[in-house]
């Protein structure tokens, strides 16, 4: 038994990942920076992610597994895949979800080379169940998306104020202009996210959470494309219903009334102002940088309308722009050796099974 802390963590809080699991594991421990350790807090899984993570646990030394008794909710699995890291740095990572090799190691490099950034991304591409980008029609070039309502014009805008090293201008960044919110799978100073309320127990508490640290310090995305977000049938976000999104924050809305989302993040927003480590001035400017969050028509006529209907809100893939192309094309380099858990899939994966035994 050793007492050597990693210097970086990895959280995976899953619930019922067995279909993708084993692919994002794999592809974390692929990682080419090694002094890391993976936690999965698995909040009472039915199926089969409890042997999985079993088996990568035994498999090897920098997985950790706990098991909740009882589902408790996304919202507190994911600050307590937190409360559980020992490293310097930490990332959360969906069970669903692949980064490159390399991503890791380019975001520590980032990180290290300068102390004020308090959050390291990298950009971001979309991946279907069967891993092929589904992002737009020039797919090798993350640069020149236009889908999902971001653009190369609007991320643009939102890399200059998050990089700002004015706080009521990162809270800008993160309130209008961000709208997938990956920078949460970033990597992020651990010491940074103590000073926040991680993630709340609600629909859009991760956009609360990137706010709240960009009140702490500024942050950088890499110009490479190294973090893959899978979109799927079964994801939170194809749920149409509002109250069941609630109930997959957590499980005690049920017994609650349920605001809609907007409602409960906007009070996150604003909430964090009293509070924040700033200057009466800079203070000031984040009310403003709020005001100019609320004076948004079109989104609040789309929060009326999915209020009444009682609908959450719901990201699917536009199947008509769907890619052929392999999001790893050029960077296999590996023979294929997949792990007994992984969905058979097509495409060789740029990294091998890790279910070598490291101990």
């Amino acid at each position: 038994m050793t007492n050597h802390h990693p210097r970086v963590s990895i959280g995976v809080p899953v619930y019922n990942g067995q279909n993708y699991l084993a692919a994002a594991l794999d592809s974390l421990l692929a990682q080419t920076f090694g002094d890391l350790e993976i936690v999965i807090s698995d909040n009472g899984s039915t199926d089969r992610t409890a042997e999985i993570c079993r088996d990568y646990a035994a498999r090897d030394r920098r997985v950790r597994y706990h098991r909740q008794l009882t589902n408790r909710g996304a919202g507190w699995n994911f600050s307590e895949v937190f409360r559980l890291a020992r490293g310097e740095y930490f990332k959360w990572a969906a069970h669903d979800d692949l980064c490159a090799p390399t991503l890791i190691a380019r975001c520590v490099e980032r990180l290290d080379g300068d102390p004020e950034l308090v959050l390291c991304s990298a950009r971001a591409a979309v991946i279907d169940a069967n891993e092929q980008r589904v992002d737009d029609d020039s797919p090798l070039d993350a640069r020149e998306i236009d889908f999902q309502g971001v653009s190369s014009a609007t991320e643009a805008r939102r890399l200059r104020c998050v990089s700002s090293p004015r706080a009521s201008r990162r809270y800008l960044g993160v309130l209008v202009h961000a709208v997938r919110c990956y920078e949460v799978f970033g990597l992020i100073r651990a010491d940074a996210m103590r000073r926040t309320g991680l993630h709340r127990p609600y629909n859009g508490a991760e956009k609360v959470f990137l706010a709240e640290l960009a009140l702490l310090g500024r942050f950088a995305e890499l110009d490479e494309t190294l973090f893959f977000s899978r979109w799927h049938d079964q994801r939170f976000s194809a749920n149409r219903s509002a109250a069941a999104q609630a109930r997959h924050m957590n499980p005690q809305a049920a017994r609650r009334l349920t605001l809609p989302r907007q409602v409960r993040s906007s009070w996150g927003y604003l909430s964090l102002i009293p509070h924040a480590e700033l200057g009466p001035l800079e203070k000031a400017r984040c009310l403003l940088a709020f005001s100019r969050y609320l004076l948004q028509p079109a989104k609040w006529r789309r929060a009326m309308v999915e209020a009444a209907l009682g609908l959450g809100t719901t990201v699917t893939l536009p199947i008509e722009r769907k890619s052929e192309i392999n999001p790893y094309i050029g960077r296999a380099t590996r023979t294929e050796q997949r792990s007994p858990y992984s969905v058979a899939l097509p495409l060789t994966l740029p990294f091998e099974s890790s279910l070598s035994d490291r101990r």
